[in-house]
């Protein structure tokens, strides 16, 4: 249990430096010029926000997912158990990660709210124990929720899986 929260906190900071890769709405979505501009503003908010996140979990700090994320924050890890938020607070003392990249990042708006998908590659360790540490590397693919409450986009909910290989057939 101590691993999957600490994996959580791992990947909620494994956003990309690339959203250059994010996706516009398509015109279904938005038929009218000011819209699109304002989801293309939203776009960067966010991206900003995971920006920063991405760099606070480097540096091992929590401030800034504490002040972003909703106060009924949820996280479903792979073996479908819910954490919160206090857990990925307190889980994030037992992280090192040395280093992540990421890719086929894409956010896309829908008014009030925001979904964020991507896959992450992290190398990092876990301290298991007190003497014994885990090593947590691989990918990830992820999904992040944002929600907007009073004019700020809020991180809702987060679900994460590592990414297998299939058998060869």
């Amino acid at each position: 249990m101590k691993r999957i929260i600490a994996l959580v906190v791992l990947v909620i900071a494994a956003s990309s430096t690339t959203f250059g890769q994010t996706t516009s709405p398509s015109p279904s979505q938005t038929d009218k010029p000011m819209e699109k501009m304002a989801a293309g503003s939203a776009e960067q908010e966010i991206s900003q926000l995971e920006k920063g996140m991405q760099d606070a979990m480097l540096k091992g700090e929590t401030a800034l997912f504490e002040k972003v994320a909703t106060d009924d924050y949820l996280v479903i890890n792979p073996l479908g158990v819910v954490g919160t938020k206090a857990q990925a607070v307190a889980g994030a003392n037992n992280i090192k990660m040395e280093s992540f990249s990421a890719d086929d990042v894409k956010v896309r708006v829908y008014g009030d709210a925001a979904v964020v998908t991507g896959r992450a590659t992290i190398k990092g360790q876990l301290k298991a124990t007190a003497d014994a540490t885990q090593d947590i590397s691989g990918q990830y693919r992820y999904t992040r929720v944002y929600v907007k409450q009073q004019g700020q986009w809020r991180l809702a909910s987060f679900q994460f899986a590592p990414v297998r290989q299939l058998p060869a057939q």
